[in-house]
This record gives structure tokens, sequence and C-alpha cells, in this order.
């Protein structure tokens, strides 16, 4: 994948992420599963492919979409699992923040996932914390 497809990739997914954001739907137990399959995809496909070819989007990319987590907790018969699905998202932050090489790339990057954690309504960022704080010490 060349950086114009990285581009691409980057772009697709955060518009899915801005249309997940302002659907008007409530999503009710009997759509919990598939609705979480399709966030988990999304999630996939930052971590697993654009992470590879492009990790400071894949890093605005990851950010997005625990972005999205109020609006859509808020609008569901949330039960933990799409909490958890957010959350865990957070996980991948320290190993896509390795890859990002230039200091000022990193910089940008810490920067921009304490903008998620500051505005965190729901508890979901703890993950994303513990990542940013060890970047920030260091501990790459």
């Amino acid at each position: 994948m060349m950086m114009a497809d990285s581009a691409d990739a980057a772009n697709l997914i955060n518009s899915e992420l801005v249309r997940l954001r302002k659907a008007d739907r409530y999503v009710d137990w009997r759509q919990l599963s598939s609705f979480a399959s399709e966030l988990e995809l999304l999630l996939e496909a930052i971590v697993d492919h654009l992470a590879d070819v492009d990790p400071p989007r894949a890093f605005e990319c990851l950010c997005n979409f625990i972005d999205i987590a109020a609006e859509i907790i808020e609008h569901s018969d949330d039960d933990g699992y799409l909490s958890d699905t957010f959350e865990h998202a957070g996980t991948y932050a320290s190993e896509i923040l390795k890859r990002i090489h230039s200091s000022d790339g990193r910089a940008a990057a810490i920067a921009r996932g304490e903008l998620t954690c500051r505005d965190d309504r729901v508890g979901v960022t703890g993950n994303l914390a513990k990542a940013l704080a060890s970047a920030r010490n260091g501990n790459r």
C-alpha cells in the first residue's frame, strides 16, 4: 500500500466513523451483536492494516474510533460489550506509537491522544491514557 492508498484507507475509515457518529438510530439489544462486529471490523482495519503502512494516520483513526464511543454507547442498549470494545481499542495505541519514527510525529500523536482522553465522557480511555503516559516517559 502506498501513501496515497493509506490516505484513501484512512479517509474511508474516518468517513465510516463520522457516519456512525451521526447516525440517528438507537442500537437495541437485538442489533448489538452485529453492530459490535461492525465496530470490530473498523478497528481491525486500523490496527491490522493501516498501522502497518501509515502509523500516524492509523493513530489518528484509532483516536477517532475512540472518540465516537460516547455517541454510540449513549444511543444503545450497551451492556458493557460496546464499552469494552472502545476500551480495548486503546490497547493498540502503544504499538502504533512505537511505529511512528519521527519524534515530531510521535509528539503530535500523543497530543491528539490526550485530546481523546480529555473528551472521554464514558470512561473508555484508560488503556489509551496508559499508552500515552508510557510514550511521554520515553518507554517506546
